[in-house]
């Protein structure tokens, strides 16, 4: 057997060396990598955007401070009034612009539930505003906002055809208790929830859109998670309680609507039940 020489050997073990930490180097740089840091360009641009932040806000506090003082101190001419109307242009655009920034940024932040839980509080108070403070022509003005909300949160357009369903099942039970005028303002609402809707599904359709909060996934977890028995028992205790108390006071449409609810959540109670079967 032929014998190594030193060089022999140190060129050997030096190969060994090579194969076990061309082995081990990648593993352990994984586990050393780090993110890299944010680049001079990633805080220039934050940088400018608070500067341009802050300049827009001092512009718009100096055209407050002048239209204010122009409107107490010019004297009331034809050209005092076109310069405070150009002045207050100016005003509304900046201020529609800081609005605009806002609004982006808590549509980003805010989460989902959030967001459909306003929209429907928002339809909610506008729809009884409609009745009561101005007329149902000037609420479909809430609708397009509510529906501007629902499109830039990303929001399943379902959820707005849904109240136009339930608003649907109930106007029966208006016609039923005699209410005729509230059923025929339900029935206008009922057509604006399903414009909007529908103008809703178009665009996601034509657009493709990404839907943040999906229709079917909540409505599953809605079925799942929500204990719909206590719910039919509760309305149904309380419906029961109205209908004995309207025979000494007079509570229709209470009555009508405690029934509907009942119905409403019995009707989705079995509907789970079906859902857990299959």
């Amino acid at each position: 057997m032929p014998q190594m020489s030193n060089k022999d050997y140190s060129e050997y073990y030096k190969k060994k060396m090579q194969e076990q930490f061309s082995h081990k180097v990648p593993a352990i740089q994984q586990k050393l990598s780090l993110k890299p840091l944010p680049s001079n360009n990633y805080y220039k641009k934050s940088r400018e955007k608070s500067v341009n932040k802050l300049i827009l806000f001092i512009l718009t506090l100096l055209f407050l401070m002048s239209f204010i003082t122009l409107i107490i101190f010019l004297p009331k001419s034809n050209l005092s009034l076109i310069i405070i109307a150009a002045f207050g242009i100016i005003l509304l655009f900046l201020t529609l612009t800081l609005l605009h920034k806002l609004y982006e940024k808590s549509i980003v932040k805010a989460h989902p539930a959030l967001l459909i839980f306003i929209v429907y509080s928002l339809l909610t108070i506008n729809m009884f505003m409609g009745t009561k403070i101005y007329t149902i022509e000037w609420a479909f003005l809430g609708f397009i906002i509510a529906t501007v909300i629902v499109h830039d949160s990303k929001i399943d357009s379902r959820f707005l055809i849904l109240p136009a369903l339930l608003l649907l099942g109930y106007i029966p039970f208006l016609l039923i208790g005699k209410y005729d005028t509230l059923a025929e303002t339900i029935a206008i609402y009922v057509y604006y929830f399903l414009v909007c809707g529908v103008v809703l599904q178009i665009i996601e359709h034509m657009r493709k859109t990404i839907i943040n909060v999906n229709f079917d996934s909540f409505s599953k977890r809605t079925l799942k998670e929500f204990d719909w028995i206590k719910s039919s028992i509760i309305t149904g205790v309380i419906s029961i309680s109205i209908i004995i108390a309207n025979r000494f006071y007079d509570l229709p449409l209470l009555k009508w609507t405690s029934v509907y609810l009942f119905l409403v959540c019995l009707i989705i109670y079995l509907l789970s039940t079906l859902k857990e079967e299959n």
